[in-house]
């Protein structure tokens, strides 16, 4: 296997794995405290959580997301 490396070459992203891992892990957290009355209620919370968080998140530490979102809404 390794030694195809000299054939083909396959480079894997470390540090954007190592960044949305930990953006998922700090999502799971902030999801885990997420408790209301019900069930449903409770589904219904987390999950607007879990899009609060993690989209923040992707907002702030990536990049890419930040120049996607600009060219779509038409910001400088």
């Amino acid at each position: 296997l390794w030694k195809s490396e000299k054939v083909m070459p396959i480079s894997f992203p470390w540090a954007s794995a190592g960044k949305f891992s930990a953006m998922a892990v700090i999502m799971y957290l902030a999801v885990a405290q997420v408790h209301v009355g019900n069930n449903i209620a409770t589904l219904i919370a987390k999950i607007l959580v879990g899009v609060l968080v993690h989209s923040a998140m992707v907002m702030v530490f990536d990049a890419q997301a930040r120049a996607a979102v600009r060219a779509i809404v038409g910001w400088r």
